[in-house]
């Protein structure tokens, strides 16, 4: 089985990326496939390419995607993201990527694949997915929050420029712990922006409850 399930950050990031038209996707280490097929769905004429490097998630997202709805309109591939080559540019480019940075590793190469960013990191993902965003596209990841300044000066050094930040917490009453980042080719005037998951009971915000409902009514079919 992958390592790599269905969690609350490809949820969030699969109902929150936006553009306001996309021809072409990209979801960079798609895991399970669960982001790409979200975007085909909110999509419906935009065509969906989703990458990632370890074996056995690329057989589940295969599977995924073979039996929902959009298997017309989503592409996967088993590829290392530094050796992926396209003959087209990206509307918009996603990814929820590796984020422990110089941790102990586990010795699970799978779990090492999916956790650590050694081989991907943020340099190397933007350097390359900069390349790859035509005029007007977006980038946008889902990140541990006290990495927003590491990601953000990434950008900024291979030309691009984080005009939106929303900030996830998991209760109104604990910490920012993760962020959305919007990388893009030309400056704007920084929004930034807060979304809370769960209420202090440990049920689910009416904001998550609306944002995810489309993907739990339909099963992303």
């Amino acid at each position: 089985m992958s390592a790599m399930k269905v969690g609350t950050d490809a949820m969030l990031l699969g109902a929150i990326a936006e553009h306001p038209k996309p021809s072409n996707i990209l979801d960079i280490g798609s895991g399970t496939g669960v982001i790409a097929l979200m975007l085909a769905q909110r999509y419906k004429h935009a065509l969906v390419e989703a990458l990632e490097i370890e074996e056995s998630a690329f057989l589940e997202a295969s599977e995924n995607i073979r039996e929902s709805g959009f298997s017309d309109r989503v592409k996967t591939s088993c590829i290392d993201y530094n050796e992926y080559e396209s003959s087209h540019k990206f509307s918009l480019i996603v990814s929820n990527p590796p984020y422990f940075i110089n941790s102990l590793k586990n010795f699970d190469r799978t779990k090492i694949l999916a956790r650590h960013a050694d081989s991907l990191s943020a340099f190397k993902l933007l350097s390359k997915s900069v390349k790859m965003l035509e005029k007007g596209g977006r980038i946008q990841v889902i990140i541990p929050y006290n990495l927003t300044e590491h990601w953000e000066l990434a950008g900024l050094g291979v030309g691009l420029y984080l005009n939106q930040k929303i900030e996830i917490q998991g209760k109104r009453s604990s910490p920012v712990n993760r962020a959305i980042l919007t990388f893009e080719l030309s400056q704007s005037e920084k929004n930034i922006s807060r979304f809370v998951l769960r209420n202090e009971d440990n049920s689910y915000t009416e904001e998550y409850i609306e944002l995810t409902r489309d993907f739990h009514d339909r099963e992303l079919r």
